[in-house]
């Protein structure tokens, strides 16, 4: 099978690029770059882009037209350095006068040296450098105005820079999470889609991103009715093609159908979520309907699991004439008995408060250690003591007649309720994850992900002069100066 588009690295997008512009193919070049280059925050693809322009010997205007482009996609960007003295040395090549040329140039300065980024000290120095060289009387004055700016943004880039030598994804999106910029929400939010698009293009696992940026930044994508819906719907079913965990989050968030039946990877995490999909957004007799449809059209894909989502589902959704119980003996007689399957049904008896069933499940089933525990525990807790020590002695029996299946290697009883160890984002991300998951099932993906951040270096050790020093401070110390 071909490799989808959208699963291409951004490794193998800049070697073909390469291998165009070298054999001088300017069509496939151009239709590769119309294809990625938008949503490519690769620099090595962006500065043979620029070259390849440059090759075309465009008149001076029009060549600044694509500087501007490519600033504009890099307004936020770690490695925008390259780009930002390249526009200003093309500035300085036009034809305009001296005052225009001065203010274009200012501007584009001022605009990033609020940017944290490498080289953000010798892009300062070099500003001062040409202020003075500009007007020395008024170099002061346009400089403290940008200063306060350089130095959040400085503070930030150096902080972050450590992140990036040691790929610790999550500590640098908390980072940029805390705001030290002060920036605006629109600002922040632009940021941020910088950020995780930034790391999306560093790894295949683009799922943790695209995740987090509707947590962090999606509050302002949700589907409106407007024509602005269809770009999102298309982006949502290019990045869940190939992705359960995507397509099923995505129709919880959106509370829209992206359910893909068709990738089998997950297929039964997909059955036991568009099950509790149906019931929040079309009712119960929706979810029914649906239940009875999967059991008929996929009897070969389906397990015991999406038996027990069903059952859950119909006790917290269906106070009267409630089928879940049914549905657990269904189980049983469809799947056989097995740990897993009799612990579950047991833990989702006595969770939704049918002891009298339970006991009786718990006397036709083949028992764990566990569903013992289990049994008795609630057992003591209604004050049926004569009961409970009989099941003490049975269950010792049963442990040394070898008449016990093993304890499931899941315990039911463990839910994605359980608190993680981890903070901030990567919390957020195995909360999500934990939340979709179902007992055993799980997704084979990793919120780890392995992201190379080798192209960004750290922070030089001249670039860091402001490493013990307060920065709010410095910055009050020097605006009353």
């Amino acid at each position: 099978m071909s490799q989808s588009i959208h699963s291409l690295t951004q490794e193998e997008i800049y070697k073909a690029a390469v291998e165009f512009y070298n054999a001088k193919q300017k069509e496939k070049l151009e239709r590769l770059f119309a294809q990625y280059l938008k949503n490519s925050y690769d620099s090595r693809l962006w500065k043979l882009y620029l070259q390849h322009t440059k090759n075309l010997s465009l008149p001076h205007n029009k060549m600044m037209e694509v500087f501007d482009f490519i600033l504009h996609h890099f307004e936020h960007a770690y490695d925008a350095f390259d780009f930002v003295i390249g526009a200003i040395e093309h500035i300085d090549q036009s034809d305009e006068s001296d005052s225009f040329k001065a203010e274009q140039v200012r501007r584009v300065y001022h605009q990033f040296l609020k940017v944290p980024m490498e080289n953000l000290t010798k892009l300062w120095l070099q500003y001062e450098a040409w202020e003075l060289s500009i007007n020395r009387l008024s170099a002061r004055t346009f400089t403290e105005s940008v200063q306060p700016a350089y130095l959040s943004a400085h503070t930030l880039y150096q902080k972050a820079a450590g992140f990036l030598k040691n790929e610790k994804i999550f500590e640098l999106i908390d980072l940029e999470l805390e705001n030290l910029m002060k920036l605006s929400k629109s600002q922040l939010d632009g940021r941020l889609s910088y950020v995780f698009s930034f790391l999306s293009g560093k790894t295949q696992k683009t799922e943790i991103f695209e995740i987090l940026k509707t947590i962090y930044i999606g509050g302002n994508k949700k589907f409106t009715g407007e024509k602005e819906d269809a770009v999102l719907e298309k982006h949502i079913n290019t990045v869940s093609q190939d992705s359960s965990l995507l397509s099923i989050w995505f129709s919880f968030f959106y509370k829209r159908d992206f359910f893909n039946f068709k990738n089998t990877t997950h297929i039964n995490l997909i059955f036991v979520n568009y099950l509790l999909f149906a019931v929040q957004n079309k009712g119960v007799e929706e979810f029914r309907r649906k239940f009875e449809e999967i059991k008929e059209g996929y009897k070969e894909q389906i397990d015991f699991h999406v038996f027990l989502k069903a059952a859950e589902i119909e006790y917290m959704y269906c106070k009267s004439d409630c089928k879940g119980f049914d549905i657990l003996m269904d189980a049983i007689k469809t799947f056989g008995d097995s740990s897993l399957l009799n612990e579950a049904s047991l833990d989702i008896l006595l969770r939704f408060h049918e002891e009298e069933k339970a006991v009786l499940f718990f006397k036709k089933a083949a028992k764990t250690r566990r569903m013992y525990d289990m049994i008795a525990g609630s057992t003591f807790k209604t004050g049926d003591l004569v009961y409970f020590t009989e099941l003490l002695l049975q269950k010792e029996s049963a442990i040394k007649n070898q008449e016990i299946l093993k304890n499931a290697k899941v315990d039911p009883r463990e839910t994605a309720e359980k608190a993680p160890n981890e903070t901030g984002s990567k919390a957020v991300l195995n909360k999500i994850t934990k939340t979709l998951e179902y007992l055993d099932l799980t997704f084979s993906t990793s919120t780890v992900a392995k992201v190379d951040l080798s192209v960004i270096p750290s922070l030089p050790y001249e670039e860091n002069f402001v490493s013990n020093i307060n920065l709010d401070k410095l910055i009050e110390i020097l605006q009353k100066s």
